[in-house]
């Protein structure tokens, strides 16, 4: 599909269902503007009024449009929700001067086929996560956040996020109160330090192993920003506490250190991910520290408001068409803080994973 034929469709399904109080494109009420780069399979169209108008053009049209598009478009492009963004048009015509654009990916995006947790996928600074997406962990925070109901697959993807950062030299530590048996195997199997609550033991013994451990990690921040601070040219290996199902043990002194490596770990590669079924600021983490995160991820087979309620504040869900596959764990919704777009998401197929 070219740009003009792109057009013609965008403009034929506004037309139809698109209520502008009359005014539509084949009567110059507003006109649709298409641009989209083939290699790099994105692009961007705009939708550009032609003042005075008799409609508002403001965010509840820019969502009328996504609700209209994304699945009328489907499955030959993504669009990216968000919005509403406006741009200049540089037309000389005062009317016809700005314009809401929408950005979208050719196709859409798929999940990857994993062989084995023994192979490594990263390369220049970027983890592929699905078929036409990888997270920039070089150009983002470095924390993680997973979140969705027992069931749906943190784990299993935890597992392989973990394994690729362990593949190329990161130190990690695991923090699970639940004891997660696939889990524990994992570690086990790759010499990865695991802290559990053992059997029989008072509750405050892995509290403050807990204590212990996140202490640890902002010691280790402490120690490499002394050696930025002394100009010494240091590339470091991650350093990554990656804490499952979290809501289980969370008290207001682990937050409060999860929010202190959150806070200061960016520049020295001393990352925190955090697995939980809600990322609550009361019981999780706090705020500011989610609101930090570099990714995030809300694995859910049919994501409502609810679900995206801590981690994509006052979205929408309803216009993100998701892929299905044969797969039916592993799916929602995924945000790089980067780019700020919400995009569907398919968690790798990790084949023989135990």
């Amino acid at each position: 599909m070219n740009a003009v034929n792109l057009q013609k469709v965008i403009e034929s399904c506004l037309q139809s269902a698109l209520s502008t109080e009359g005014e539509i494109a084949s009567s110059n009420g507003y006109q649709v503007k298409v641009d989209f780069d083939s290699l790099q399979e994105e692009g961007h169209f705009d939708f550009i009024p032609n003042y005075p108008v008799k409609y508002p053009v403001d965010k509840v049209l820019n969502d009328k449009i996504l609700s209209i598009l994304s699945g009328a478009l489907y499955p030959a492009l993504t669009l990216f929700t968000g919005g509403p963004n406006f741009v200049k048009t540089n037309s000389a015509n005062f009317s016809k001067a700005r314009a809401l654009r929408f950005y979208f990916k050719t196709g859409t995006y798929s999940r990857m086929l994993v062989d084995s947790l023994d192979t490594s996928y990263i390369y220049d600074g970027c983890l592929p996560l699905m078929e036409g997406f990888k997270y920039d962990f070089k150009h983002n925070s470095g924390h993680i956040a997973i979140s969705g109901a027992s069931g749906n697959g943190k784990s299993v993807f935890a597992e392989y996020m973990l394994s690729q950062f362990w593949l190329i030299g990161a130190k990690i530590v695991i923090i699970d109160p639940k004891l997660d048996h696939n889990l524990w195997h994992f570690a086990q199997k790759k010499e990865i330090e695991y802290h559990y609550p053992h059997v029989g033991d008072n509750p405050n013994t892995f509290s403050g192993e807990v204590t212990n451990t996140l202490s640890k990690a902002i010691n280790v921040i402490g120690k490499r920003q002394s050696s930025i601070l002394k100009g010494k040219e240091v590339d470091f290996n991650p350093y990554i506490v990656f804490i499952d199902e979290a809501a289980a043990f969370s008290t207001k002194q682990s937050r409060e250190l999860m929010e202190k490596i959150v806070l200061m770990g960016r520049a020295c590669k001393v990352w925190l991910f955090i697995s939980a079924q809600a990322m609550d600021a009361t019981n999780v983490i706090s705020s500011i520290a989610r609101d930090s995160m570099g990714l995030k991820i809300v694995l859910s087979s049919n994501p409502s408001s609810e679900d995206c309620r801590y981690l994509f504040k006052n979205f929408d869900p309803s216009d993100v068409v998701i892929p299905r596959d044969e797969y039916k764990f592993g799916v929602g919704l995924i945000e790089q803080k980067s780019d700020g777009r919400i995009v569907p998401f398919l968690a790798p197929y990790i084949a023989n994973i135990n």
